[in-house]
């Protein structure tokens, strides 16, 4: 397992390690932000909030990982979170995390192009 690792490296170098190491039918889990929406990178050039992100708010497209687990011959599953709980930075939404959660899991779940809005992925490699 990785927790927001991969995206500070070259992804197809570093998948063609994990593939090296990973036996036969095995998986490997990462926790990674994701940077598929331009507009909300955007804004948070503008929104002076302390994070503890990349500076820049690095973070992986989900072409491009495709693409490269595509490369090294992997299965994979992804799965996004936070949308809404993006809000959690401000003060006032602070207090109403749990709620935001649910409703992005909600969101999430049913509306597809909500998506390419989500902050963080759980991606789940396997080598056949």
């Amino acid at each position: 397992t990785s927790f927001v690792v991969l995206h500070h490296f070259n992804l197809v170098m570093s998948l063609k390690e994990v593939s090296r190491v990973l036996r036969r039918s095995g998986k490997c889990i990462f926790m990674e932000p994701i940077a598929d929406s331009r507009l909300l990178y955007n804004l948070r050039q503008l929104i002076p909030v302390k994070d503890n992100e990349s500076p820049g708010g690095g973070g992986l497209k989900r072409a491009e990982m495709e693409k490269a687990f595509a490369q090294n011959g992997f299965v994979y599953w992804i799965r996004e979170f936070e949308l809404l709980t993006r809000l959690e930075r401000l003060p006032f939404f602070a207090r109403l995390q749990r709620t935001l959660r649910k409703a992005d899991f909600a969101l999430l779940s049913r509306i597809s192009f909500l998506r390419k809005l989500a902050r963080i992925a759980v991606i789940q490699i396997a080598k056949p």
